[in-house]
């Protein structure tokens, strides 16, 4: 158990269960990281109980106000001190891809991967993060992001797990995504010069 006590987490979660995502917005602890690093990462695990307990109990409304709630908090940012924030945010994306058309699901993505540090090998090697983020993106039948995503997942996991995700079904038999999941093995130098970083972080290098 935390030492910390967050008095406001019953008003919060009642927040999110009703689908009030400005009060929840307004009971988000703030944390004094500069003085205090472990309250942060005791808030990041109350956020991340609520989180588990709105999927366990296939609580749809409150699940999606979470993540709304990941993605717009200004007191929920990634740290360097606890990368764990990551874990929150690889969470958040599978469940985006499910929300409901009516959610502004490419505003609410593009939100909470702007927090993240990406080119931060933490973030960047994130297997969870990165193979979503491919579940994502062949959802919305984004392919070449799809494929960037596939390849930096693919190094940790086998080719038999895309394969038989149905979020790849309508891909699993094309040569394009195939062919990279059967090519075990990759050097280091096919990691730096191919997959990381993906195409549009160029610039800022």
């Amino acid at each position: 158990m935390s030492a910390y006590t967050f008095n406001q987490i019953p008003q919060l979660k009642k927040a999110l269960e009703e689908g009030d995502i400005q009060t929840a917005l307004d009971l988000v602890p703030i944390v004094d990281i500069k003085n205090d690093k472990y309250e942060y990462l005791a808030l990041l695990r109350e956020i991340q109980s609520i989180f588990l307990l709105y999927y366990k109990t296939n609580n749809q409304l409150a699940l999606t106000t979470t993540v709304e709630l990941i993605a717009k908090s200004e007191n929920l940012y990634y740290t360097s001190h606890w990368p764990q924030f990551t874990d929150l945010v690889s969470n958040s994306i599978a469940i985006i891809g499910e929300m409901d058309i009516s959610k502004d699901k490419e505003n609410i993505l593009k939100a909470i991967l702007g927090k993240l540090a990406l080119k931060d090998s933490y973030v960047a090697n994130h297997s969870n993060l990165n193979y979503n983020l491919a579940c994502y993106y062949a959802k919305n039948e984004d392919v070449k992001t799809m494929m960037e995503y596939v390849l930096r997942a693919s190094f940790s996991f086998e080719a038999k797990k895309f394969i038989s995700d149905k979020s790849f079904e309508k891909y699993k038999e094309e040569p394009f995504f195939l062919k990279p999941l059967e090519s075990l093995g990759h050097t280091m130098f096919t990691w730096w010069t191919c997959i990381w970083p993906i195409e549009e972080w160029y610039e800022d290098l």
